[in-house]
C-alpha cells in the first residue's frame, strides 16, 4: 500500500494474505458447530458480528478529505484497509461453515 511508504509506516499485508489469514483463523476458532442450522447460524453470527462492526467503524472514522496529509490519516487508512479485508475473509469462512455438512 503506497500510503504506508509515504509516511515510513510498515505496509500491511496484501489483500489476499489478510483474507486468507482471517479465513483460516475464523475456521479454526469456530470448529465443532452444531448440526442445526439455526443454532449454527447464531454461533457464527456472534463470532462474525464484532468483526463486521469493527470494519464498519474503521470506515466511518476515515478522514473526510481526499488527500492523506498526516501520519494519523495514513494510519487510519491502513487500519480500515486491514479491518475490511479481515472481515471479508471471515465472512467467506462464516458462509462456508454455515453451509458445511459435518
Amino acid at each position: 500500500m503506497r500510503v504506508a511508504s509515504g509516511y515510513a509506516l510498515l505496509p500491511p499485508e496484501k489483500e489476499e494474505v489478510i483474507f486468507q489469514n482471517s479465513y483460516a483463523l475464523f475456521i479454526k476458532l469456530n470448529h465443532g458447530l452444531p448440526q442445526n442450522y439455526r443454532a449454527r447460524g447464531g454461533i457464527i453470527e456472534s463470532a462474525f458480528r464484532p468483526l463486521l462492526n469493527n470494519a464498519h467503524t474503521a470506515l466511518e472514522n476515515l478522514p473526510h478529505k481526499q488527500i492523506v496529509a498526516t501520519v494519523a490519516d495514513a494510519q487510519c487508512l491502513i487500519e480500515a484497509y486491514v479491518k475490511v479485508h479481515w472481515a471479508l475473509g471471515a465472512r467467506a469462512a462464516a458462509m462456508d461453515l454455515y453451509c458445511a455438512v459435518e
